[in-house]
């Protein structure tokens, strides 16, 4: 199916990397076949670009859970300079909404559900959050170390 460059001529057409098909004697599967390499080649940097910015897999990712209307844990740490994605459960008979001014997240949670966030990645710092239904009491806060 491939040989080398030798001359080119009109029965031959030129492939990148200094291969060509004949492509009178090509088959249908042969031509499938290079052309599913050569897209596979073309995504592969895209893919790992993509993964590189995928949030941090970790065993132990955050869970904030909403009861009784306060923030369990109040304040949670997350590692500066990466994305997160942190699991809010909701235990109250009543929707709750994780909203954050300074993360520019708001995110209603069902009654006895739980909803994730992605977080980050955020500068060392303080992030503020609360329960928009009811801001007064429930607060808690990120802290980015």
């Amino acid at each position: 199916m491939t040989r080398r460059i030798l001359e080119a001529n009109e029965n031959y057409s030129q492939l990148e990397w200094g291969l060509v098909l004949d492509m009178k004697k090509a088959s249908h599967r042969e031509l499938y076949l290079v052309l599913s390499i050569i897209c596979m080649m073309a995504l592969a940097p895209m893919a790992r670009a993509e993964n590189a910015n995928a949030p941090a897999r970790d065993a132990s990712a955050p869970v904030i859970t909403i009861k009784n209307h306060v923030f369990d844990p109040a304040a949670i740490t997350i590692p500066a300079g990466q994305k997160v994605k942190i699991t809010v459960k909701n235990e109250d008979a009543e929707a709750a909404e994780f909203e954050s001014f300074e993360l520019n997240r708001e995110k209603v949670v069902p009654a006895n559900d739980a909803i994730s966030v992605y977080i980050g990645p955020l500068d060392p710092g303080n992030y503020p959050f609360f329960n928009d239904f009811d801001p007064n009491k429930t607060k808690g806060k990120i802290i980015a170390k």
